[in-house]
């Protein structure tokens, strides 16, 4: 919860805070897209309350708000999975596949297997939360037959992150699936095929002409190197094959099922496609940070899922739904190591970050893992009740260097305060429920 001088994190704030009329010096030259105003608008209203009411800064009330909100955008991100899933309940038939996919555990492991929790509680001036919640929140409009409401979302997401231009496919998929019910005139239809095709020449000849932070898209095509996939791939730290494989085998699942399925299905892929390929021509050429540019598209790979179910779920035992249990299973744990052990600067994490971005199994990732076990055993720097203990004095504190500054790690001051009191707060009522319940039961 706390913002750097990197211009991504700094671009992100910088680019919403003038919508509570805040400038600062800090600021660059240039920002990111500013839809994430529309999700942090109600943290910043509240971090520029708090700012003048206490001696701490606009700044450090942002961290905190714009922290909390990327961390419930994470978790309704979750109640969207489950939601979007008991939708298509009712098209499916009994199999073992149905079972695991519409059982309570299966949201939690789909979410685990996103990479986005790092961006949910350390790094929360990125995006990437708000990006999977409208994703999301676009798909489940879309599925509930409620198009004003999806056309709204898919405006925030692509406002917030235009990489997920590709999410406009399932705007017209959907219609169509839907035209049996809904009367949608043909010029309706056309223009709706139109607006898609003019929004994507649009972004094209934007980057062909003036480009995107120096990055324009004709360069992109002519340095591209075989290279790049084989890093896209099996990168030691991201590589799909082994920190995104839900991502991946939907993608293979699409493939073959493509010509089966629906357009509803076929939108879904496009989706991913575009990103993915983005994510491989994008100057990182796939390598560590390449994997954020997929994020939004995990919407599209929930959807892979559910729309291809019924052609795979009968050829689904009972032995296969163990073996994906444990895939995934595995999946979000090596996505919990990935985000305790995530190669940011000095800002962000305490350690030296590790650069191991080679091609082959991720053994690099593993050594950092061992190697930092006495620091991750403390968890002051890791969790609220670590920071608390550290507050009241009962670990060691731990401190991080920010720009030239060397400052605690537990938050300070108001924010602190405030923070441990919500936090508190929170517990009891938990704790107050979970007696209450279990009470009940024992009657």
């Amino acid at each position: 919860m706390r913002v750097s001088g990197d211009f991504d994190d700094r671009a992100y704030l910088c680019g919403a805070q003038k919508w509570v009329g805040i400038t600062s010096e800090a600021c660059p030259q240039t920002s990111h897209f500013t839809g994430v105003a529309v999700t942090w608008f109600p943290a910043l209203v509240l971090a520029r309350i708090f700012s003048s009411l206490t001696s701490d800064p606009f700044e450090a009330w942002a961290g905190f708000w714009v922290g909390l909100t990327s961390f419930l955008c994470w978790m309704a991100s979750l109640f969207l999975i489950d939601k979007i899933i008991q939708l298509y309940l009712k098209q499916w038939d009994d199999s073992p596949a149905r079972t695991f996919l519409s059982s309570g555990h299966f949201p939690i492991l789909f979410l685990m297997n996103i990479p986005v929790l790092y961006f949910a509680t350390t790094r929360t001036f990125m995006v990437h939360t708000v990006e999977l919640f409208w994703a999301l929140l676009f798909l489940y409009f879309l599925k509930r037959g409620r198009f004003l409401w999806g056309l709204v979302s898919l405006a925030v997401l692509l406002a917030t992150r235009p990489i997920n231009l590709g999410a406009c496919f399932l705007f017209p998929a959907f219609l169509l699936e839907s035209i049996t019910s809904i009367k949608i005139p043909k010029k309706g239809l056309v223009a709706i095929f139109a607006t898609i095709l003019v929004a994507a020449l649009f972004v094209l000849v934007k980057m062909a002409v003036t480009g995107y932070h120096e990055t324009f898209v004709i360069p992109l095509i002519l340095d591209f190197k075989i290279e790049s996939l084989w890093a896209f791939l099996f990168a030691q730290d991201f590589g799909l094959v082994w920190s995104q494989f839900v991502w991946l085998f939907a993608f293979l699942l699409w493939g073959r099922y493509f010509k089966r399925g629906s357009a509803v299905l076929a939108a879904a892929g496009f989706w991913m496609f575009v990103s993915g390929l983005t994510g491989l021509f994008w100057p990182t050429r796939g390598g560590t940070f390449g994997y954020r540019y997929l994020i939004g598209s995990y919407a599209a790979v929930l959807l892979v899922f559910l729309e291809t179910a019924p052609y795979w779920s009968f050829f689904f035992g009972s032995k296969s739904t163990k073996l994906l249990k444990i895939l995934l299973v595995s999946g979000a744990l090596w996505g919990a190591v990935q985000c305790w052990i995530y190669p940011a600067p000095k800002p962000y994490w305490p350690w030296d970050k590790p650069l191991h971005t080679q091609l082959g199994l991720p053994y690099g990732q593993v050594f950092s893992w061992i190697k930092q076990t006495p620091d991750l055993a403390k968890m002051n720097r890791f969790s609220q009740a670590g920071q608390f203990l550290e507050r009241l004095g009962l670990i060691s504190q731990s401190e991080f260097t920010r720009q030239g500054g060397v400052r605690g790690y537990a938050l300070e001051g108001s924010v602190g305060q405030f923070n441990f009191f919500l936090t508190g707060v929170l517990a009891i009522a938990t704790l107050f429920r979970s007696v209450t319940q279990w009470i009940r039961r024992k009657i």
